[in-house]
């Protein structure tokens, strides 16, 4: 699971290093989050960061088998006096 995280971190990150570096969102370099590719590769970490923290942390619902032997040695005897 730390693998993903941090290869999915890795991708944002070179993505976001990408559109710095081409100046595809900011054309005059002014942009403080994606006018440099250090700028950009900051922010895609982040977001990376984000998004695999988010669908990362989730899991299948297990089966519940039923109860165990030592959930059955648990119960208690039934009273003779309930009708």
């Amino acid at each position: 699971m730390l693998f993903k995280t941090l290869a999915g971190i890795g991708l944002f990150a070179a993505a976001g290093a990408a559109i710095g570096y081409s100046k595809i969102l900011c054309a005059g370099g002014e942009c403080a989050i994606t006018g440099t590719p250090y700028g950009g590769a900051v922010f895609g970490g982040m977001l990376g960061l984000a998004v695999m923290s988010s669908i990362g942390g989730q899991s299948m619902p297990t089966h519940d088998a039923g109860p165990t032997d030592s959930d059955l040695s648990e119960t208690t005897e039934p009273d003779d006096n309930s009708v």
